[in-house]
């Protein structure tokens, strides 16, 4: 089973949820194009890096979810979640220069369309 990115509900309202998420590491890379041509293209370098195209050859497991953010229409930053067993001290360096690991600290968002009222 493919692991989540943990988070809490902290409260629920009709329509959309507060959660909080813990510490959480990305590997991510910075593409240009359309929207779907970008996710493509910087899917598998990320895909490389978790299969062992790191400089420790290191496989890590797939997670969930996949994060896309556009900057404008034509950048756009695709990330992995690394799994909760990677730390910042354990992580993987990229060999592709292209990608970067990046520790996200943890935060509180507003889930729209997913809370169970």
């Amino acid at each position: 089973m493919t692991e989540k990115l943990q988070y809490e509900v902290l409260k629920t309202f009709p329509g959309f949820e507060i959660r909080r998420y813990p510490d959480y590491l990305l590997v991510q890379v910075h593409t240009t194009g359309e929207f779907k041509q970008a996710s493509y293209s910087g899917f598998y370098p990320l895909l490389n890096y978790i299969s062992g195209g790191n400089q420790s050859e290191t496989k890590i497991a797939m997670t969930a979810p996949v994060l896309q953010e556009s900057k404008n229409t034509n950048e756009h930053v695709i990330s992995f979640v690394l799994p909760e067993s990677v730390s910042p001290e354990s992580i993987p360096v990229p060999k592709d220069s292209r990608l970067e690991t990046k520790l996200i600290k943890a935060h509180d968002v507003a889930e729209i369309g997913r809370a169970h009222v």
